[in-house]
C-alpha cells in the first residue's frame, strides 16, 4: 500500500515539474515574442516615458524620475562619484538617438569613420552591445522606438573626402532619409533617399506594418547666411511643399497619400494623423485617416492664432494664441473625436507648451509663477483637464558643464 502512494506521490511530483517547464517555456517563448505597442519619441536630447526622462547633455547617461524628481546619473556602481571613465555611465563619444525603451537602455553612436552604431544596454549603462550598424548618416532630424522598431531619420548636407576631419562641403540639395530599424532582428532596411532644397523628414511613424513620415522640401534655394531678420519667412512658407508617404515593410515600397502647402503635422492616433493647415482667413486642424486618406476638419480660428495640437487617445488636446499680440493669452482646449465637441479647459497669461502626452502624465515647458523661471516638468493629465496648472511639478536636470 505504501509503495503505491509512493509510486502515485511521485507521479503527481512529475507531472507537476512537467507543468512548471510547459508554463516557463511558454512564458520565455512570449517574453521573447514580445511586439511594443509602446512609443518613445526622441526629442533631440530628451526621450519622455511614464517614469522619467532620459537626456543625453555631457558624458554620462542620465535620467530623471517622474515620481521623486531626482535626476540620476545610469550607474549603480558601488561607490561611484560619477566624475570620470570608471564610472558606469561615463562615455566619451557623440551619440543620438538616446533612449530606454522596453526596459533597456538604447543609443546611436557615431563612430570614427562617420558610420553610426545601434547600441542597447542595461539601464545602469553596463552591457553594452552593439545591434546594427548604420552607414554615414549625418543629422538626425527624428527618432522614434516603437513596436521593436528604431524610426531614424537623417539629412546628409555635406561633403567629406576620405582625409578630410571636416567636410570640404556642402551639398547644394540635401538628401533626406529614414532608417527602419527591427531592434528585434537586427535588421535595417532605407527609405529612398530624397534630394531636394533643404530636404527633411520628420514623424516617422508604425502603423499595422507601415511606416508613414512627413517629407518637406523647397522649390527655391534660400541664403541662410544673411542676417536672420532679413530673411522673409512669407517667402520661404509660400516656397515650401510637405508630402506624407506610405512605405510598407512587407513590399519595400512606398507612395504619397497626402501633400499641400502651409500645413505642420503634429501628432498621430492609431490611424489618423493631425494636420494644422493655415490657409486664408483660417488657421485649421484636421484628421487625417492613414487608411483611406479622408480628410476632415475639426477646428477652425482665424488665422491670426497660431494652433498646436496633441493626439490623447479619443481626443486631441489643442492650444491657440494671438501670434500678433505680445499679451495674448493662451487658451487650452480638448476635442473630443467621438463627440465632435470642442470644450474650453482654460486660458492662462503663462504659457504651457506640451512636449509629450505619456499614459497619465503630459510633460511641458512651462513658467513657475512663483520663480517665474522657465521649467520642464510634467502635470498629471487629470490636473491639465481640470485646469489646474499650479499643480504642475517641475523635473532639475543634472548635469556637468
Amino acid at each position: 500500500m505504501k509503495s503505491k502512494k509512493k509510486i502515485i506521490y511521485i507521479s503527481f511530483s512529475l507531472i507537476t515539474i512537467l507543468i512548471v517547464i510547459i508554463v516557463v517555456f511558454i512564458y520565455y517563448i512570449k517574453v521573447n515574442d514580445i511586439r511594443m505597442t509602446g512609443k518613445v519619441r526622441v526629442h533631440s536630447i530628451f526621450a519622455y516615458t511614464d517614469q522619467g526622462i532620459t537626456y543625453n547633455m555631457d558624458k554620462f547617461f542620465r535620467y530623471v524620475d517622474a515620481s521623486s524628481g531626482k535626476a540620476v546619473v545610469l550607474c549603480d556602481k558601488p561607490h561611484c562619484r560619477h566624475i570620470d571613465s570608471t564610472c558606469n555611465a561615463y562615455k566619451d563619444f557623440h551619440l543620438r538617438g538616446l533612449a530606454i525603451y522596453n526596459g533597456k537602455l538604447f543609443y546611436v553612436k557615431e563612430e570614427n569613420d562617420r558610420t553610426l552604431t545601434v547600441y542597447k544596454a542595461d539601464t545602469n549603462s553596463t552591457n553594452r552591445k552593439a545591434i546594427v550598424k548604420l552607414k554615414e548618416l549625418q543629422n538626425n532630424t527624428a527618432a522614434v522606438y516603437m513596436d521593436n522598431y528604431l524610426l531614424y531619420a537623417y539629412r546628409n548636407s555635406f561633403i567629406y573626402d576620405d582625409d578630410s576631419v571636416g567636410p570640404v562641403g556642402e551639398l547644394e540639395k540635401p538628401s533626406a532619409g529614414l532608417a527602419i530599424i527591427n531592434l528585434h532582428k537586427r535588421k535595417v532596411v532605407y527609405v529612398p533617399e530624397k534630394a531636394d532644397y533643404d530636404a527633411t523628414i520628420l514623424h516617422p511613424y508604425l502603423y499595422d506594418n507601415k511606416i508613414y513620415y512627413l517629407y518637406l522640401y523647397l522649390d527655391v534655394k534660400i541664403d541662410y547666411t544673411k542676417d536672420i531678420a532679413a530673411i522673409d519667412q512669407d517667402y520661404i512658407n509660400n516656397h515650401t511643399y510637405y508630402r506624407i508617404y506610405c512605405y510598407d515593410i512587407a513590399t519595400n515600397s512606398e507612395t504619397v497619400i497626402f501633400e499641400g502647402k502651409n500645413i505642420s503635422l503634429e501628432d498621430y492616433s492609431e490611424s489618423k494623423a493631425f494636420i494644422v493647415e493655415s490657409s486664408g482667413d483660417y488657421n485649421r486642424i484636421y484628421s487625417l485617416d492613414l487608411l483611406t486618406q479622408e480628410k476632415n476638419l475639426l477646428i477652425e480660428e482665424n488665422a491670426d492664432k497660431s494652433l498646436r495640437c496633441f493626439a490623447d487617445g479619443d481626443r486631441i488636446i489643442y492650444y491657440s494664441y494671438n501670434r500678433n499680440d505680445n499679451s495674448s493669452r493662451y487658451h487650452y482646449y480638448y476635442y473630443d473625436l467621438v463627440s465632435q465637441s470642442k470644450v474650453e479647459i482654460g486660458e492662462s497669461d503663462y504659457f504651457a507648451v506640451i512636449s509629450e502626452i505619456v499614459n497619465d502624465k503630459i510633460y511641458l515647458s512651462f513658467y513657475d509663477q512663483s520663480s517665474g523661471e522657465l521649467q520642464l516638468g510634467y502635470i498629471m493629465k487629470d490636473d491639465f483637464y481640470a485646469f489646474k496648472f499650479d499643480k504642475a511639478v517641475p523635473l532639475k536636470l543634472e548635469y556637468n558643464d
